[in-house]
């Protein structure tokens, strides 16, 4: 979920800390030529209708990712989510949970309500529940507001519901993992959030930055967010948004401890808010009393007004405010061993890409050729802290992808 409402303050207060970059631009500033990427933030939007992106949307959309960053000379380090479901954040858990309920009870009865009017109740798919929604009434609700059914105000209602209400399956997941494997990409899977890995790999020296639209990956102490690769503006003209850590501490006047604190005033995953302090406030009782601790201590003496949300008490605030600082300041997890090799194609890769995704014979071997002719020095880096790695699972996949023997099967926890 990110930082709430983070990058419409530091426009407010730190507007030249980010920048709109072309990919030549942002290849001269970094050393290395490497970015991490963090994998869901990237594969969720390419689950919102479906029907209209075509076959294997999802994989067509990290092979232009990968095309488009080595074609400017840059690799791409991919990280997956492992278990999110830290005690941490189980309240966030738990009310993401009860969202989706929520959410697909909502979309159904839009769609009831839609088709009912249309009088076309015949095209609805049975169900006693609503666990069909993640598939057929998903894929009938893109072919209402296709066809203008219902009144403007139900299409612009079940339109945001769609869009509030994504769900990736596990097929998806291994589809991606099939398809690095076969293009020789450089991939690993977290422990935990993907956000931890992401922030090692970068503390290390692995990566130049991250590539994300969470704006937490800064909280972690990424000098270098890249961002906007799915804004359409951005993509027209092949530019990104860049968000530099640094300058933002510089323009705010604040140390990262206090940015941090600041992150967590805004609200976020790990700890409630206090309710009426974020943005210009919470800037502002930082810059006056240095930290978190000190104004829940003016909370206490009476010179500050402001209390935590939902009658959370002072000491059970502050439990959760010195957990969220230490997940955000210190907590890493240990690199996994890993080489980042080039880009190699293995047999086969061209019939699964064409049996799995709607490309062209012509149009794919054109993207395959710019990732053959790339080639990088090997890195003189070494791995300091090796850990498990991950082990594939095998899969026979049946006639006419007989060509293709191993289908990459990991355990992939989705958020």
């Amino acid at each position: 979920m990110g930082i709430k409402g983070l990058t419409k303050e530091i426009k407010k207060f730190a507007p030249s800390a980010i920048k709109i970059m072309s990919y030549e631009e942002l290849a001269d500033i970094s050393k290395h030529k490497v970015y991490g990427v963090d994998v869901s933030t990237y594969l969720y939007p390419t689950q919102y209708n479906v029907a209209h992106k075509g076959k294997g949307n999802h994989v067509r959309e990290f092979m232009e990712m990968i095309i488009t960053w080595v074609s400017h000379g840059m690799r791409l380090i991919f990280v997956f989510d492992g278990n999110t479901n830290s005690e941490a954040k189980r309240d966030t858990v738990n009310e993401r949970v009860d969202k989706r309920i929520k959410g697909q009870a909502n979309v159904q009865r839009l769609i009831h309500e839609i088709m009912e009017a249309e009088q076309a109740s015949d095209l609805l798919p049975e169900t006693t529940g609503i666990s069909i929604i993640n598939t057929d009434l998903n894929k009938l609700g893109h072919t209402i507001l296709s066809g203008s059914k219902g009144s403007a105000e139900q299409r612009i209602e079940l339109e945001y519901a769609l869009r509030s209400h994504i769900i990736v399956s596990g097929d998806k997941f291994n589809d991606l993992l099939t398809f690095f494997q076969l293009i020789g990409a450089t991939y690993m899977q977290a422990q935990g959030e993907a956000d931890f890995l992401l922030s090692s790999l970068y503390k290390n020296g692995y990566i130049d930055g991250v590539i994300s639209e969470d704006m937490d990956m800064l909280t972690h102490g990424v000098d270098r967010l890249v961002r906007g690769l799915n804004d359409p503006s951005l993509r027209r003209i092949s530019h990104l948004t860049v968000y530099c850590l640094t300058s933002i501490l510089d323009e705010a006047k604040i140390s990262h401890s206090q940015f941090i604190d600041f992150c967590i005033l805004c609200g976020c995953d790990y700890c409630p808010k206090i309710a009426g302090v974020a943005g210009a406030t919470g800037l502002r009782l930082l810059r006056k009393h240095s930290n978190i601790n000190n104004i829940v201590s003016c909370i206490r003496d009476g010179t500050v007004k402001y209390q935590p949300i939902n009658g959370v008490s002072l000491d059970d605030y502050l439990f959760e405010y010195e957990r969220a600082f230490r997940i955000f300041s210190r907590e890493q997890e240990s690199l996994p061993e890993f080489k980042l090799t080039n880009y190699a194609m293995a047999d086969g890769i061209k019939e699964w890409l064409l049996s799995e995704t709607n490309y062209t014979l012509h149009t794919l071997e054109s993207k395959l050729k710019i990732l053959e002719t790339r080639s990088w020095p090997e890195p003189t880096l070494k791995p300091k802290s090796p850990c498990v790695k991950i082990t594939p699972k095998l899969k026979t996949q049946s006639a006419p992808k007989d060509k293709i023997k191993d289908k990459i099967k990991i355990k992939i926890t989705p958020k």
